[in-house]
């Protein structure tokens, strides 16, 4: 048996999918996956195609080529935005519909932080038609993917044992939101402290970007780190509780009924 402590001062909001949906491959929105499980990768998340925004990894350069269309500085080169996966379907011929489709995205994005930080313009280069980074990564900074670890050993392994289930990536990960992330940019250049509902996940789990980055950088969310989700049915974050399942030292929790996360101390009984 092990006992779990609160660790004080670490609950957070975050939110993940909708209640009552279980998971279906495929599917727009399903419940966040509750259960026990490791993590296996900390980095910048990249999609082949389903999420156009985030073909493109977080803080990319961006820049204009001599004919005005838009290019993106990845994989050691630049890069024509009506190229790349899920742009080039709608935008191969027409590489400056790429350029009005990414500018009419960073309009809106402006728009509603102007509209919460009840500003006419943003600071320096913001208010310009393109940002010089890509901040529009559907996923934010940094990802927190993680897997059911069946062999206890807290890798992910890359083939399974005879009479084992092999150890994968699960769709549901932790990240944050492009909304929240340009809201906490413009934090630190207004020195403001403005925040924003995180919104309902299709089935990740939301996290506050300021927490995400603090956690990463103090080796809270690490690989081979615990990660806990509880069933919606737990609609508040307890103080303490055993179980019979745990790992001594620290681990992160997440309840999806209560909209929160946070540390636990873990100690054996």
């Amino acid at each position: 048996m092990y006992s779990f402590t609160l660790i004080p001062g670490t609950v957070f909001d975050a939110e993940g999918g909708p209640a009552g949906e279980p998971y279906t491959p495929g599917k727009a929105y399903s419940s966040t996956r509750h259960g026990r499980f490791v993590i296996g990768s900390v980095g910048p998340h990249t999609s082949p195609g389903r999420w156009p925004f985030s073909v493109v990894p977080w803080g990319a350069d961006i820049r204009l080529d001599a004919k005005g269309y838009v290019e993106v500085f990845m994989q050691g080169k630049w890069q024509h935005l009506h190229t790349l996966p899920a742009w080039r379907d709608t935008y191969a011929k027409d590489p400056a519909g790429a350029r009005s489709a990414l500018e009419s995205r960073y309009k809106d994005l402006q728009r509603s932080t102007k509209s919460l930080f009840k500003v006419a313009k943003l600071p320096g280069q913001w208010e310009n038609a393109l940002p010089a980074k890509w901040v529009f990564n559907d996923f934010g900074q940094v990802s927190i993917k993680y897997f059911v670890d069946y062999n206890g050993n807290r890798r992910l392994d890359a083939t399974a044992k005879a009479g084992r289930k092999k150890e994968e990536i699960l769709s549901d990960f932790l990240h944050t939101t492009t909304d929240f992330e340009l809201v906490a940019l413009m934090n630190r250049e207004l020195k403001r402290k403005e925040t924003m509902p995180l919104g309902q996940s299709h089935g990740c789990v939301h996290m506050i970007p300021n927490v995400m980055q603090d956690w990463v950088k103090k080796g809270i969310l690490k690989v081979g780190a615990t990660l806990q989700i509880h069933e919606y049915a737990v609609s508040l974050v307890p103080r303490g509780f055993d179980k019979p399942e745990g790992s001594v030292g620290q681990e992160i929790h997440f309840f999806p009924g209560a909209k929160k996360i946070a540390l636990y101390n873990v100690a054996k009984k």
